[in-house]
């Protein structure tokens, strides 16, 4: 199966992030899936060397290079940076992949979901912060959202199925509002193969 997985790995460079969708990217990959890296935020970028958010990607796309083409397991990756430019994988080659793709998956729906990036797959969208998406949703369908908040839960809507870390949502006891959404549990991968001294 083709995948493309979203992340956060260059925009917030340090190590959490970048474990947090490396299991993703390792744990499909070892499946034996044909995986490539796709982040796309339309923000500028977290420095750790400036302590501030900036629009010079440098530092983040070595970063990105390291963790994606060092490591155990080397992915394809494309990185779109604030004014457009994509990096790493051509413009082309990064559309390829994603109208190639069985799955598009939406890690913490921090991919933009553009339009050119559609294919014939199923596009998921994996809620890792429980509520945040929801209250989104609920802000926008009320009318008291700005209109980037507006925009991401368009966004949130255009997918085909949606998954979270909140295993009771949609269920009587969970006070989560659903929002008119089928949300099927999941849990976040762990690769043990990356972690041999636990």
């Amino acid at each position: 199966m083709r995948v493309v997985v979203t992340g956060l790995i260059a925009t917030y460079p340090v190590g959490g992030v970048a474990w947090d969708y490396l299991q993703y990217v390792h744990g499909l990959a070892a499946l034996g899936h044909d995986v490539t890296y796709l982040e796309d935020t339309g923000q500028w970028v977290y420095s750790p060397r400036l302590m501030t958010f900036t629009e010079d990607c440098a530092d983040n796309l070595a970063y990105l290079a390291r963790v994606l083409g060092e490591g155990r397991v080397r992915v394809p990756w494309a990185f779109r940076d604030p004014r457009g430019a994509v990096h790493g994988l051509d413009h082309t080659a990064l559309l390829q992949a994603c109208r190639d793709a069985d799955l598009f998956l939406n890690v913490s729906g921090s991919g933009w979901l553009r339009d050119e990036y559609r294919g014939h797959g199923v596009h998921a969208y994996i809620d890792t912060d429980p509520c945040y998406s929801q209250a989104k949703l609920a802000a926008a369908d009320a009318g008291t959202a700005d209109p980037q908040v507006r925009e991401s839960a368009a966004m949130i809507r255009r997918h085909d199925v949606f998954f979270s870390f909140a295993e009771n949502l949609g269920r009587p006891e969970c006070l989560i509002p659903t929002m008119g959404l089928t949300w099927h549990p999941t849990r976040h991968p762990i690769v043990l193969a990356d972690w041999p001294w636990s």
